[in-house]
């Protein structure tokens, strides 16, 4: 086996770890409450485009089929993972080695500890928005790159406002590469 699959194995099993002392967990976080309480308040399903707008639609999604808490966590893992695939992209693309920076994400206690809460959506999409904006600054085709830019950071600002941060750091990332 090579050096590259096993540490890719190992990056599995310490995320898997992390992971799984979260899914039994069938009561909220004390933020759960309160991001739950506002979803069922709105009658009518939430504007994607608006501010945070994807993120508080996956929330109220989530509460009109009455999902437990878990369901959430799952919804958080699957972003994290869409994170994570794009990282690793990133990473390939700058010339690094993708298992590093995939699991340095993956295990780093800021990402487990997102997966925990339902407020973690926001998060987990304002990174996924800034992680397109980045991977498309490597692009050579200068309107594809500004293209990628756009449409990433507009992807990130559904989730949270702090995705704004993605049009300082595309062309800092684009400058790197040229």
């Amino acid at each position: 086996m090579s050096s590259t699959l096993l540490a890719w194995i190992a990056v599995g099993i310490l995320w898997s770890v992390s992971i799984a002392q979260l899914l039994p967990v069938t009561q909220g976080v004390y933020e759960d409450h309160s991001y739950r309480a506002g979803a069922l308040r709105t009658t009518s399903s939430p504007k994607i485009f608006a501010s945070r707008g994807l993120a508080t639609r996956l929330i109220w999604e989530e509460t009109q089929v009455n999902a437990s808490p878990a369901a959430g966590r799952l919804v958080n893992i699957g972003l994290s993972l869409i994170v994570a695939a794009l990282v690793g992209l990133l990473a390939w693309r700058l010339g690094l080695p993708a298992w590093v920076a995939v699991g340095t994400v993956l295990i780093h206690p800021l990402m487990v500890e997102t997966l925990a809460m339902l407020s973690g959506h926001g998060e987990l999409i304002a990174a996924i928005g800034v992680l397109i904006a980045c991977v498309s600054a490597t692009v050579p085709s200068v309107w594809l790159s500004v293209t990628g830019v756009l449409l990433g950071v507009s992807i990130g600002l559904t989730g949270k406002e702090s995705a704004i941060v993605g049009f300082a750091l595309a062309p800092l990332i684009a400058w790197t590469q040229r």
